[in-house]
């Protein structure tokens, strides 16, 4: 505040923790969150420092004063995701290929998605570290945080989300992820909880196939600064991040800012047909292990 992500799967039983606000950053980007058991090993998008790397800033944008913004439903387009011990990396070879494209919305509604297209802002504070990608409403003045603004009339709630979509950087195709970790920042781009409250948010799976959401993961972030979601994930191509919660009629809109994006690769599952031929196989297995009992001589 610079004034005063195949159907969508329930994630019912998900183990979650959460950071404390606290946390050292690395290259910008929670150390806790780099580090956590559910995390490690995982690759990750980096919204939260000035970007050094080329897969970090997205693709096709002109940054103003270190800013990324796109005109009214517009993408933020990312092009490849890197793991946490390759901090240091400057070869292409080293960038996990899957790509990101992020969008932005106002009114959400799970039965009319999509259709209130906002402004999407990669928002860079020089000198603070806390940084990521919010919402642009038109009408709100310069607030870029993704945030919930309720009205007398509930028709005119401002209640922005972001969009997530996992992709093939070269066909666009979806790509199946397990989400493993989200990070934030304060709309004051400090760590949630250290000066101002987050609020807090609803994590959808969407299938863009069928056009259904999932189960909601709801959490709070009043002073944590990331989420993570178990060995499992949340499995899917698509997912929507809705602020909810986070006015306070002192302070006035808080929200947070998107400031990194964890995860892996979903597990293939195996065909079906494949299933039931590797059932046959066990079976015809132990029919020739009783066989072979029944012509073994007695002791």
């Amino acid at each position: 505040m610079k004034n005063a992500f195949v159907s969508a799967i329930a994630a019912c039983g998900l183990m979650v923790t959460a950071s404390a606000a606290s946390a050292a950053t690395i290259n910008g980007l929670n150390g806790d969150l780099l580090t956590d058991p559910n995390t490690t090993g995982s690759w990750y998008f980096n919204f939260t420092a000035q970007p050094v790397l080329d897969h970090h800033i997205p693709d096709g944008i002109t940054p103003i004063n270190l800013d990324y913004t796109t005109g009214v439903g517009g993408s933020l387009d990312y092009t490849g995701a890197i793991r946490p011990n390759d901090l240091g990396i400057t070869s292409d070879d080293d960038v996990i290929d899957i790509g990101l494209s992020v969008t932005g919305f106002n009114n959400f509604n799970v039965n009319s998605l999509f259709d209130s297209p906002q402004i999407i802002r990669h928002d860079y504070w020089n000198g603070r570290l806390h940084n990521g990608i919010g919402v642009m409403t038109e009408g709100t003045s310069d607030e870029e945080q993704v945030n919930y603004v309720p009205s007398q009339d509930p028709d005119e709630n401002i209640e922005e989300y972001l969009r997530l979509s996992f992709k093939d950087p070269d066909t666009d195709a979806p790509v199946q992820v397990s989400l493993q970790g989200l990070d934030f920042a304060s709309g004051e781009h400090h760590a949630c909880g250290l000066t101002t409250s987050c609020g807090s948010l609803d994590i959808f799976a969407y299938d863009p196939d069928t056009g259904t959401v999932g189960t909601p993961v709801t959490r709070d972030l009043g002073a944590v600064d990331f989420v993570t979601f178990g060995a499992g994930g949340i499995l899917g191509s698509d997912f929507l991040l809705v602020a909810t919660n986070n006015f306070n009629a002192t302070d006035g809109e808080l929200g947070w800012y998107l400031s990194g994006v964890a995860g892996d690769l979903a597990p293939i599952p195996l065909p079906p047909a494949l299933l039931l031929f590797l059932g046959a196989l066990t079976g015809l297995g132990g029919i020739g292990f009783l066989k072979r009992r029944e012509r073994s001589p007695a002791v």
